[in-house]
């Protein structure tokens, strides 16, 4: 997916994965937005809105 061909800014994405033999020790990573800054993300108690993925690494 590449988001911002047609003006877009923002859009759902599902992601699945998985392993044949998991371990504690694997890591997934996700970064949102492209330009990933703490500083331009809006506060994550925003009612509705979903959490913002602004901080690095995440570990699931």
């Amino acid at each position: 997916m590449v988001l911002g061909l047609q003006g877009e800014i923002s859009d759902w994405v599902v992601v699945e994965f998985s392993h044949p033999n998991p371990s504690n020790d694997d890591w997934i990573g996700v970064f949102s937005p492209s330009g990933f800054s703490s500083e331009i993300c809006q506060p994550e108690n925003c009612g509705d809105l979903p959490p913002l993925l602004c901080t690095a690494p995440i570990k699931e």
